[in-house]
């Protein structure tokens, strides 16, 4: 998503919990600069999604789409072999990631107006 983007000439503020992931999307874009940031933090952390809320303003400017492209299962393995840890971490992040990302919409287009 991040590369298609990016060759229609978006700028592209990217968020994601494993900061090695961030690291292996921009070393597939090869973008610098303002045309791609990389964001590391813990959707069910309220605080730290308000902050880079606002952090990604002052990078950008402006915010004109926000996409939820992301899984939260980790790993990669049938449903009935996840234990009960994941199970609540996929449960949590799905929640959290919902009203969290509503909270975030919202305190980027006030700031916006």
């Amino acid at each position: 998503m991040v590369l298609l983007l990016q060759r229609k000439g978006a700028q592209v503020a990217v968020i994601d919990v494993n900061p090695e992931s961030l690291q292996e999307t921009s070393n597939l874009s090869g973008a610098t600069g303002k045309q791609l940031k990389l964001y590391a933090l813990d959707i069910t952390n309220r605080e730290i999604v308000q902050h880079t809320a606002t952090q990604i303003l002052a990078d950008f400017g402006s915010v004109q789409g926000l996409i939820n492209n992301a899984g939260i299962i980790q790993p990669f393995i049938p449903v009935k072999s996840l234990n009960e840890n994941s199970i609540r971490r996929g449960i949590q992040t799905f929640v959290y990631l919902w009203f969290f990302r509503v909270q975030w919409q919202q305190t980027l287009w006030l700031i916006q107006d």
